[in-house]
């Protein structure tokens, strides 16, 4: 497995894992529609990219945090969601 920093043109694979994770980690408590809300809200395109620029505008070290921090909640929800349809 490489682990690496993510590029801005990749973010839509974090938006698709979110998708396909956060109906299997949280369908039991949230309704659909708190469901859409809040992937929208977090994971649409457009707030990923905003996310993006702002913590590569403030610093390099800040975008390297933001990336980590990424990467580290879709290795969370993915060990879930992995440990959840084993």
């Amino acid at each position: 497995m490489e682990i690496r920093l993510l590029q801005k043109h990749e973010l839509s694979l974090t938006q698709n894992l979110a998708e396909k994770i956060w109906p299997s980690a949280y369908g039991t408590i949230l309704s659909k529609e708190q469901l859409s809300y809040m992937l929208n809200w977090m994971y649409s395109i457009e707030t990923l990219e905003k996310s993006f620029d702002k913590a590569k505008k403030q610093a390099p070290s800040n975008y390297k945090k933001y990336m980590f921090c990424l990467l580290n909640r879709i290795k969370v929800l993915g060990k879930f969601f992995c440990n959840s349809h084993s």
